[in-house]
């Protein structure tokens, strides 16, 4: 394996044997793949190098290794995706080659997911370089209506959503009828425009809550009245009450935190107040 760092007018002119590069666009994905007599060139922006490439020498003998490939991931940053749809347009090396490299076994299930993630779309692939979802959740967004799911990735990365949020929004939209779908995602950008006119953290929450209402909306009224229970509790400093999530469980668990005798004999005081433990009775029945 030997790497070179060359401009885009030199990579017009690298050759092995009589064979040129035939891609010269310098819009690129984040490596492109070359082939010459068996061999591989890998092609990739320099980094802040302004038009400048870094240029990756692979011999037969150096795709056939999996310590290969294990260099090229930690050293080349590229994305498990990309090399699936590598492997599946190199079908004469072995899966389990590019799976050791990741650090997987080569069992059947990594290999049939492996698979898969070769053949995900373009879009599918643009989610996955940038939050590297298990293939489960990203075969679930792969299945959606692909202009809606544009629209979705659009309003997830201008706005910086966590990655398990947006986890959370695709798992529910999935279970979304058609219809269903178009509401959320509509309300969603409603949420994205209004935001637009204030400062601040985008509402995230907001639209993960909105989605799960329109997916269970038994669940989410439930929640809606135990946080507001929850408000009139005034907890003292240090004490902390949690749900359980998604009310799948009967059980709430109640923290103190305390550094002093005091402070612990405060905090039991005000919650063993009538009025406390009747709201704490409340949320009990909600659950």
């Amino acid at each position: 394996m030997e790497w070179r760092l060359v401009s885009h007018l030199e990579r017009k002119k690298i050759r092995t044997g009589d064979s040129f590069f035939k891609n010269t666009s310098e819009i690129m994905p984040p490596f492109a793949v070359e082939e010459t007599d068996g061999a591989v060139w890998l092609v990739r922006p320099a980094g802040d190098e302004e038009r400048m490439l870094c240029v990756c020498y692979l011999s037969p003998d150096d795709l056939a290794e999996s310590e290969t490939w294990e260099r090229l991931i930690k050293t080349a940053d590229i994305a498990l995706v990309d090399l699936a749809r590598f492997s599946r347009n190199h079908p004469q090396i072995a899966p389990g080659i590019f799976l050791r490299a990741a650090g997987l076994s080569a069992d059947y299930k990594n290999i049939s997911e492996w698979r898969e993630l070769g053949e995900f779309d373009d879009l599918t692939v643009e989610l996955a370089r940038q939050f590297d979802f298990p293939v489960s959740v990203l075969r679930l967004f792969n299945r959606l209506d692909k202009e809606q799911r544009r629209t979705w990735y659009d309003l997830w990365t201008v706005h910086n959503f966590k990655k398990n949020i947006i986890k959370e929004i695709i798992i529910d939209i999935y279970d979304l009828s058609e219809n269903d779908r178009s509401e959320a995602l509509s309300a969603s950008l409603a949420i994205g425009e209004k935001y637009q006119a204030k400062s601040g953290v985008f509402p995230w929450e907001d639209v993960r809550s909105l989605v799960r209402r329109i997916r269970r909306p038994a669940i989410e009224e439930t929640l809606q009245k135990i946080k507001d229970v929850k408000k009139k509790l005034n907890l003292p400093p240090g004490v902390s009450l949690e749900l359980p999530p998604d009310l799948e469980t009967r059980k709430i668990v109640l923290k103190l935190e305390f550094s002093a005798p005091d402070r612990l004999r405060s905090q039991i005081q005000s919650m063993s107040s009538p009025e406390t433990l009747v709201l704490i009775a409340n949320i009990m029945e909600l659950i």
